[in-house]
């Protein structure tokens, strides 16, 4: 189970395809809005063209350079020894998410989950995880904002994730 203890900088997971629908812009867009530190690194291949240079553009307008970090897709057996780096997995999904092995993958390795109001995630992850009720990038960063100010929120959600796992 991931025991990472939270530092002052809550750090941040995406991992997927990088397509509107994933809605990795709304994590990016997400961190212009917190009232706390937070930084995230996306993981994942470009599955729609131009949609990096769309999230390079929020970050650079944003001025969110230090905060945000993009890297190529990895191996899953890879991506599953750095879930152990973060503190939670950001899945925005802005529309139909069938299921998410991933977010299974990442309560399965004490990763808590927040994720997007997109189809089947919500009866996988369902209270196991923090839902983006409106997939909105503000309310995004309500959530990150509230986990900073009371990080015993992640220990919670560590332990309903893991459970749901199982």
């Amino acid at each position: 189970l991931n025991q990472r203890v939270k530092s002052k900088i809550l750090k941040l997971l995406y991992a997927g395809r990088l397509n509107h629908y994933k809605g990795a812009d709304i994590a990016v867009e997400a961190l212009a809005h917190t009232k706390t530190k937070a930084s995230l690194d996306i993981i994942g291949g470009e599955d729609e063209s131009g949609y990096v240079e769309k999230l390079l553009k929020i970050i650079q307008s944003n001025n969110l350079i230090d905060m945000v970090k993009i890297s190529p897709q990895i191996s899953r057996e890879d991506l599953w020894g750095r879930f152990s780096d973060y503190d939670a997995i950001l899945i925005p999904s802005r529309e139909l998410e069938v299921f998410s092995l991933t977010a299974i993958e990442a309560q399965a390795h004490g990763l808590p989950v927040i994720y997007g109001n997109g189809g089947g995630i919500v009866d996988v992850v369902g209270k196991s995880g923090i839902q983006i009720n409106d997939n909105n990038p503000i309310t995004l960063a309500k959530i990150i904002d509230s986990i900073n100010e009371n990080p015993k929120i992640l220990q919670d959600y560590r332990k309903l994730g893991f459970k749901n796992a199982q």
